[in-house]
């Protein structure tokens, strides 16, 4: 089970404080070094607070887009949000303790084994891990509150699904990503001479980070399960074998090649009480999401709180996104009068 987040005003979710910050918001703390040369960690924060665009993940390929405010506003936005939904639930009495989060910290690990080391191979600390259950646990309360689902509903879900309780089967692949079709020639031409896939991916890929990911595929989210596959991918690695490459496949920068490094094949998964108790909430929270708007509760809150922004150059943009939810709230008013009135 994945860390469930919702971020209901943002596209991109972004961390932008960093430990090492001084007093004042500065920090001359080394991020990186390039050549001998250093990047600090005030380059970085002012830098991804205008950075226009975003590698994102988009039916199973990176892909770069342009996003539709700056990375610093839609992070304010986050916080915002963040803040507004804590708040809401401690006034609700769902505020999870220290305690919740550490129970749910083991949860998840019964659940899956990995999934500390999945989360930190994305560069999270353990601390922004806790933040996230934290959260994760705070929408969760707020939307399962007075929700009740019992022992015997989940066993019928679970007779209805039965595979719910098979664990897909999996890959790990390495890829090649040409936008030219000099770039694809070069790449077979290669691998034809006999070079390792990795060599080639890391010396003719034009995948984002290629050289530094050594051509691996979203390497960070582990094994990848095939039936999650978007079907123009997912037909050629089921027919490929172990060790073996795909044909070029098109995508929508360009044309792919996949080595598959490893398979594993589908197996049962043992029922234990934390899987059934992981149905159950499933299930809690559908059922809450139909009977409790979090989103739009959470938009009314935004229009009626007193938020005020500090930093100049997210004013004028924050003043915009307030007009916008003032105009949302007085055009949902008016079809719900005009409605009533039929």
């Amino acid at each position: 089970m994945k860390i469930k987040t919702i971020f209901p005003l943002a596209i991109v979710p972004v961390l932008l404080s960093l430990a090492g910050c001084q007093k004042g918001g500065g920090s001359s703390e080394i991020l990186a070094t390039v050549g001998g040369e250093p990047i600090t960690v005030d380059q970085f924060n002012n830098y991804l607070g205008v950075k226009g665009s975003a590698r994102v993940v988009l039916q199973g390929q990176v892909v770069e887009l342009p996003v539709s405010d700056t990375l610093a506003f839609q992070a304010m936005q986050d916080l915002v949000s963040r803040t507004i939904l804590t708040q809401m639930a401690k006034e609700g009495g769902v505020l999870p303790s220290k305690e919740d989060v550490d129970k749910e910290l083991k949860f998840q690990e019964e659940l899956d084994p990995n999934f500390m080391n999945n989360y930190q191979r994305r560069g999270m600390t353990v601390g922004q891990i806790r933040d996230e259950i934290r959260f994760s646990l705070i929408q969760e309360g707020l939307i399962t509150k007075g929700i009740k689902v019992s022992d015997e509903e989940v066993d019928a879900w679970l007779k209805r699904n039965p595979e719910a309780s098979v664990k897909p089967a999996a890959v790990e692949l390495s890829w090649i990503l040409a936008t030219t079709d000099v770039k694809k020639t070069q790449a077979d031409q290669a691998l034809k001479a006999g070079q390792k896939f990795e060599e080639v991916a890391v010396k003719f890929s034009q995948a984002p980070n290629a050289a530094i990911m050594k051509g691996k595929y979203l390497p960070d989210r582990g094994p990848l399960p095939i039936n999650q596959m978007t079907p123009n991918l997912r037909t050629p690695i089921e027919t490929t074998p172990e060790g073996g490459d795909t044909p070029w496949i098109k995508f929508t920068e360009g044309w792919a090649k996949f080595h598959v490094d490893k398979k594993t094949a589908a197996e049962p998964i043992k029922l234990t009480d934390a899987r059934k108790e992981s149905v159950r909430r499933n299930l809690a929270i559908q059922r809450g999401n139909k009977a409790n708007d979090l989103r739009k509760t959470l938009i009314e809150k935004l229009r009626t709180s007193e938020v005020v922004v500090r930093r100049e150059s997210l004013k004028e943009a924050w003043k915009n996104f307030s007009t916008l939810l003032q105009k949302q709230a007085e055009q949902a008013a008016e079809q719900a009068s005009g409605s009533q009135s039929k």
